[in-house]
């Protein structure tokens, strides 16, 4: 009994001294990798850090974190973020996020509210971190835009890795329940997929790689958007170009035009100088292809310029 009582004693201060020394190494690495983030040009930081959860947990508590990259101007930061990883299992990291958190654009910080946000990534053991899967979901989210506020009854996020080695990522979204409200509004709610395989320079990790891993590729199996009785669909391939800008070419598949059109405009996706013309367009092609009938539309991306059949609208988004 006397060595079973040690036996125990001994086990449990091996595994409090693992904790302690745990928690010291999680918040150097994660101070490191800050550092690290910074000089590879990013803005990240946060305001305090602090680990809880002795003796099987490991429960770090970020306050008033952000990140954000001035080369794309796309961000997030909140009040807090918190991360939490079984003592046993270290690779496999649960995120909370609190309700209400930003979204950082180039045209503008977009608030977002939902009643949760919860993450969960697993990492492959080792030095580089590398990411396995992740995954996102919020429930009733909703964020605010100028134009009117887009909610749903939930959105979700996964990526995985299509094989250990690869540099190729499948990528989902499903946003269910969409609504608007003021230029937002349309009659009914919409849904939103996608289903993708994006494809990079080396392998996605958390740790900041020389040169940088970067979207080389994107094979887009279908971008859907169903909202009432109106529809639209996205298929192609892209592929960074030498100065990092989408070149390729998808087909849009178009039903319902006079109802999607506005809440393009309205979202953003269509420049609203170009409204008209690319309203008159679609009229006129709807009117040739009948009443009803879906249009099928190209999209191209070439000399870092973007075109809908022969309307131009734009640069070319960047991949990288």
């Amino acid at each position: 009994m006397k060595k079973l009582i040690a036996l125990v004693v001994f086990v449990a201060v091996l595994w409090g001294g693992y904790w302690v020394v745990g928690s010291r190494l999680l918040v150097r690495g994660v101070q490191g990798w800050v550092q690290m983030q910074t000089e590879a040009g990013l803005e990240v930081g946060q305001t305090g850090l602090a680990v809880q959860g002795f003796p099987n947990r490991f429960d770090l508590t970020l306050t008033e974190p952000f990140l954000r990259d001035p080369a794309t101007g796309f961000g997030w930061r909140a009040d807090w973020l918190q991360s939490l990883m079984m003592g046993w299992k270290p690779w496999h990291v649960i995120l909370v996020a609190p309700q209400d958190w930003v979204l950082m654009t180039p045209m503008g910080d977009l608030p977002v509210q939902a009643d949760s946000t919860r993450a969960s990534l697993v990492v492959v053991p080792g030095k580089a971190l590398l990411i396995d899967r992740f995954t996102l979901v919020a429930e009733a989210p909703q964020v605010t835009l100028p134009t009117g506020v887009l909610a749903a009854s939930d959105l979700r996020v996964a990526t995985r890795r299509l094989a250990a080695g690869s540099v190729e990522q499948e990528l989902g979204v499903q946003i269910d329940g969409l609504t608007g409200t003021g230029r937002l509004a349309a009659a009914g709610t919409g849904q939103v997929k996608l289903d993708a395989v994006v494809g990079f320079s080396g392998l996605p990790g958390l740790v900041v790689a020389e040169p940088p891993v970067v979207v080389q590729t994107v094979d887009l199996r279908e971008a859907r958007l169903d909202w009432d009785t109106a529809s639209l669909a996205v298929t192609g391939q892209l592929a960074a170009d030498a100065q990092g800008q989408a070149e390729g070419r998808l087909e849009v598949t178009l039903t319902g035009g006079p109802v999607l059109l506005p809440l393009a405009v309205a979202a953003g996706l269509v420049p609203e100088r170009l409204a008209p013309a690319v309203t008159a367009m679609v009229t006129r092609m709807q009117a040739s292809a009948g009443e009803g009938k879906p249009l099928v539309l190209p999209l191209t991306f070439a000399r870092g310029q973007m075109r809908l059949g022969i309307l131009p609208l734009g640069p070319a988004p960047f991949l990288n």
